[in-house]
This record gives C-alpha cells, sequence and structure tokens, in this order.
C-alpha cells in the first residue's frame, strides 16, 4: 500500500517537471522567434522600405556620345528605382531606356551591392527625315538624339506612313545618277504623289507620278520592269552629259515629258523645252 503511494506520487513529480519543461521550451522559442521577426521587419525597413542601399554606379557601355549618355541616365533618375538596390526592377528599366526614341535596344544586369550594368545600342540612321528626325530601315521615324550631327545624310520629305517605300526608291534612284557622278541630297514625295528629287549640283529634277502625270503619261504603258519614274531618270542620265556645262545656271529639270525634258533656267521667268 505505502509502495504504490510512493510510485503513484513519484509520477506525479516527474509529470509536473515535464509540463514546467515543455512550458520553458515554449516560452523559449517564442522569445526567440519573436527576436527574429523584430530583427527580420527592422532589415526589411532599413533594406527595402528606405534608401539605404541606393544603387550608386550606373555603367552605360555602347557607341554613344556624352549627351546621349546623359540623357539615358537622367531616365534612369526620375524613373525613381536607383533609390534602393534591391527594389530596383530590371525589366521596368529595360523599359525606361528603351522608351528613349533612339534607342534599338538595350540588356540590363545589376550586381551586388550598388551596381548596374546597361548595354545600349541605338538605332541607325539611313536618312534624315524632313528637318529635325531620322529614319532607321528597321524601326522607321524617330526623334534624333540631342545634338546629332545630321552628316551626309539624304533629306526625305513626304508623308510619314511612306517612309520605308520613300527610302527604298531614294536607293534605286540613287544607283540610277551614281553611274554619270550625281547625288541626291534631298527626295520629295508630294501630296499629289508626285516625286521631286534635289541633287547636289543645286539643280531639281521633276519627276512626277508612277502613273499618270500633268504632262504627260504614255510611258506608263510601256512593257518595262522599270517604273515610269525609273525611266524618266535614265533618260536624265542619257542627256546629262549635253546639259552638265550649264548646269550653273539651271534651276529645275522637268522630266514629265514622253519624248522630252522641259528646263527651268535660273533668273528667268520661262522654261526651255529640250
Amino acid at each position: 500500500m505505502f509502495l504504490a503511494d510512493a510510485v503513484e506520487k513519484t509520477s506525479l513529480q516527474d509529470n509536473r517537471r515535464i509540463d514546467l519543461n515543455y512550458m520553458l521550451g515554449l516560452v523559449f522559442f517564442l522569445i526567440v522567434m519573436s527576436f527574429l521577426t523584430t530583427v527580420f521587419m527592422a532589415l526589411k525597413e532599413y533594406y527595402y522600405d528606405s534608401d539605404s542601399l541606393p544603387v550608386d554606379t550606373v555603367s552605360i557601355r555602347g557607341n554613344l556620345n556624352e549627351l546621349e549618355i546623359a540623357r539615358i541616365s537622367a531616365a534612369l533618375t526620375d524613373s525613381g528605382q536607383l533609390h534602393n538596390f534591391i527594389k530596383l526592377d530590371v525589366d521596368s528599366i529595360q523599359e525606361t531606356v528603351k522608351s528613349i526614341p533612339w534607342v534599338e535596344s538595350v540588356s540590363v544586369r545589376k550586381q551586388w551591392p550598388a551596381y548596374l550594368y546597361l548595354d545600349v545600342a541605338e538605332k541607325r540612321a539611313v536618312a534624315r527625315w524632313k528637318d529635325d528626325r531620322l529614319l532607321s530601315e528597321h524601326s522607321g521615324v524617330y526623334e534624333a538624339p540631342d545634338g546629332e550631327f545630321f552628316g551626309n545624310l539624304v533629306m526625305l520629305d513626304g508623308p510619314e506612313a511612306k517612309a520605308g517605300y520613300m527610302y527604298q526608291n531614294y536607293l534605286s534612284f540613287r544607283d540610277l545618277l551614281s553611274p554619270v557622278g550625281c547625288a541626291i541630297t534631298k527626295l520629295v514625295l508630294t501630296e499629289r504623289q508626285s516625286w521631286e528629287l534635289y541633287m547636289d549640283n543645286g539643280v531639281k529634277l521633276v519627276l512626277g507620278r508612277e502613273n499618270i502625270d500633268a504632262v504627260g503619261d504614255g510611258e506608263a504603258d510601256q512593257p518595262d520592269s522599270k517604273s515610269v519614274v525609273q525611266r524618266r531618270l535614265e533618260r536624265f542620265t542619257k542627256v546629262y552629259p549635253q546639259i552638265r556645262k550649264n548646269f550653273v545656271n539651271i534651276s529645275y529639270i522637268d522630266l514629265r515629258y514622253d519624248n522630252g525634258m522641259a528646263i527651268g533656267w535660273k533668273n528667268e521667268p520661262g522654261s526651255n523645252a529640250s
């Protein structure tokens, strides 16, 4: 009887000791978790929700001048993403830079703890579009970069929707004139779809439309792979050696005739047909 009571008493003491250890362990676990949570929230606020870890080095690589690099840097700063490296979104940075009209493509890479690398390729201009824009063969008309030097680019002037069509015709006209040493400085497609071509010697060629023209349309029905305008330009190259010496006095040459051309002389009201 006494032995059973002693065993029962010992068992109760052991149970109380186990319960106490469990409670102490639980309290310790909760204290540790609370501490870790507090530390995590503090670190999150310090590194994620504040400006404690800004991007302090931005490397912009590419065949760019100082003004273009400055334009990209300003766009990145205005985006408001450089103040926190952790929150910086590479895709968003890429879209920001690609929104600059003259940027063709960009790759973005960030490196811990505060570095951002950009490889930028700008659009390649093949022609000048009107007074202040450029034409890329693959990307269409775009705003010229700040401080862009247009150099010897031909100027195209016409409906923007036909920019690519105009450039392809420019290449064709250029190849036709090249053998006689004439270069095109400006090509115009008027609202009536009539071609006007300005050469480096100051003379304007009036080429007319592809199909029907105000002066004549006999060439339109000729069986030839070349267009009406191309045939007119070829006709000009054949007579060019004969009239070259008078170019200094010529203002324009109208090629919209079936079998000839009209020459407009400088400082004279009329024109002479030949």
